[in-house]
C-alpha cells in the first residue's frame, strides 16, 4: 500500500472547523523535513503545525487501519508492505531510499 493523500481541500476544512486560521498565508504546502511520533523525514505537507497535525494523523489512521487487515497479529505467514514516506511505530523495518 502507499501513502493515502487526501485533496488539500479536506485538510483545510477540517482545520477550519477546529478553528485552525487557513487563510492563504497559512496554506503554503511543500516538500520540508518533519518531526513527528519520533521519527524526522521528508513529506509533502504544509508549513502551518496544525494542519501539518491533522494531514498526518489521518495519514497515519488510515495506514494502521489498512496494515491490520492482514491479521498479521493472527497469521503466520501474514506479511504487509507499506510504501509510504510517512513512518509508523509499529513497522519493523524500514528502507530510506
Amino acid at each position: 500500500m502507499g501513502t493515502p493523500h487526501k485533496h488539500n481541500a479536506q485538510y483545510l476544512l477540517i482545520g477550519k472547523i477546529l478553528g485552525v486560521n487557513v487563510d492563504s498565508f497559512n496554506r503554503k504546502f511543500k516538500m520540508q523535513t518533519v518531526k513527528w511520533r519520533g521519527f524526522r523525514f521528508s513529506f509533502n505537507t504544509f508549513d502551518n503545525k496544525r494542519l501539518q497535525t491533522i494531514q498526518l494523523s489521518l495519514i497515519e489512521s488510515e495506514l494502521i487501519q489498512a496494515a491490520g487487515r492482514a491479521r498479521a497479529l493472527r497469521e503466520e505467514e501474514a506479511e504487509v508492505h507499506i510504501y509510504s514516506s510517512l513512518p509508523l511505530r509499529i513497522t519493523q523495518t524500514f528502507v530510506n531510499d
